[in-house]
């Protein structure tokens, strides 16, 4: 947060897996790796909180990756009547449209720039 404060950017690109899910992932728990749902998610509130207080200025941009995913995979699976819910989107859980940051869902191609300057960004399985 530091080098954010100090840099001053003009824009910050989360490049996703800011929150893992772990409690609701479809793989092997290990107990003493476990953390609530509510507390992974308040944690992640206040790593957003701290990013958006550092670059004040900042564009900031939270690129939905794989393990942000899980939510959406676990309601499918476990509930699908609750998707479509605006209160368990992800967007919402972490106030970002509050904090003025910009949601890029998961397999979107996204650019901060224009022209020599434009750079592209996604969270995802391959490159080219």
């Amino acid at each position: 947060m530091a080098v954010l404060r100090d840099a001053n950017p003009t824009h910050v690109v989360l490049l996703g897996d800011i929150l893992d899910f772990y409690t609701i992932s479809r793989y092997d728990h290990d107990p003493r790796r476990a953390r609530s749902l509510s507390e992974e998610l308040a944690a992640g509130n206040d790593f957003l909180e701290s990013v958006r207080m550092a670059a004040q200025n900042a564009s900031i941009w939270y690129t939905e990756g794989n393990h942000e995913q899980r939510l959406d995979k676990f309601l499918v699976r476990h509930a699908p009547e609750l998707i479509g819910i605006g209160g368990l989107a992800l967007p919402n859980l972490l106030h970002l449209m509050q904090r003025g940051i910009i949601w890029c869902p998961w397999g979107s191609r996204n650019s901060i720039g224009s022209g020599a300057n434009k750079i592209y960004f996604e969270h995802g399985d391959r490159y080219s």
